[in-house]
């Protein structure tokens, strides 16, 4: 059987009726009917009926077959305001002028174009720290940067498995510096669950720049527009969008799911569940 839909032409594979049920396959997908003491002259026409609603639906929602994370905010939460208070109390400066230091300078060091006392240097300069910019002190900030990025989010990691185990690709997609990267991440348990690991500081070009969803896409061999992208800024998520991959701002596993069922039904969302938040 042939349907079109819109400008789109789907073929069914042939009928078989089994026990009063009309079936039918195409890829993925399989339509059972039950025909009951329908006259089977009738099955194919209500059959026909049946897979146009199917067709409908996947029409409407995309077909994902893999999920991109990123690491801070989403497979991690974001540094809490009292870690960076801290680290401003180390540094002797008030926390609004330390906060505003580490966010100005942070895109070089993500890129690799600071590493880290480079980085720390410049941030300790920017907001007039007092203290002498011993390498002893930028180790510090060193270890509590990394502990404020930390604190993993079960219910995203529970999740990234059961796409794993239910046949979707999964990346991470990161704005973050190489030694971070070695620190957080690759000696990690966790890390396993993910297919494709995409480091800005290890390409050199950050989020939201193009390329580096570019990057990603060549590396799980799949079309923009098979991959769902979650990030927890408006700008990365823009970003994405405009490099052709779906892409949703995260901001909890709850609201993720709710998210998930309505867009992409085709995802799997038990295991977000997996952690309360």
């Amino acid at each position: 059987l042939d349907y079109s839909l819109g400008t789109s032409q789907y073929s069914v594979s042939p009928i078989s009726v089994e026990r009063n049920m009309a079936i039918s396959s195409k890829g993925n997908l399989k339509v059972v009917v039950s025909l009951g003491l329908v006259p089977r002259p009738w099955y194919h026409l209500i059959l026909k009926t049946c897979v146009r609603s199917v067709l409908v639906m996947i029409k409407e929602f995309p077909t994902i077959r893999a999920v991109a994370f990123d690491y801070g905010g989403v497979l991690a939460y974001f540094i809490t305001p009292q870690s960076v208070r801290k680290m401003a109390d180390v540094a002797q400066v008030d926390g609004d002028s330390f906060e505003s230091a580490v966010w100005k300078f942070r895109h070089e060091l993500d890129s690799g174009a600071y590493d880290n006392t480079s980085y720390w240097t410049a941030v300790l300069d920017y907001c007039n720290s007092p203290v002498p910019q011993q390498q002893s002190i930028i180790e510090t900030l060193v270890e509590m940067d990394l502990e404020g990025f930390s604190r993993m989010n079960q219910g995203m990691l529970c999740w990234a498995k059961q796409l794993q185990e239910s046949g979707f690709g999964t990346v991470i997609i990161s704005n973050m510096a190489e030694p971070t990267y070695q620190r957080l991440m690759v000696q990690q348990e966790w890390i396993q669950y993910f297919d494709v690991t995409v480091i800005s500081g290890v390409i050199g070009i950050n989020k939201p720049d193009h390329r580096i969803f570019n990057h990603a896409l060549k590396q799980m061999q799949l079309e923009a527009a098979q991959v769902l992208f979650l990030d927890d800024l408006p700008h990365n998520v823009a970003g994405a969008k405009e490099a052709g991959l779906h892409a949703l701002l995260f901001s909890d596993t709850q609201t993720l799911a709710q998210k998930l069922k309505t867009n992409f039904p085709n995802l799997p969302v038990t295991a977000l569940s997996c952690s309360t938040e």
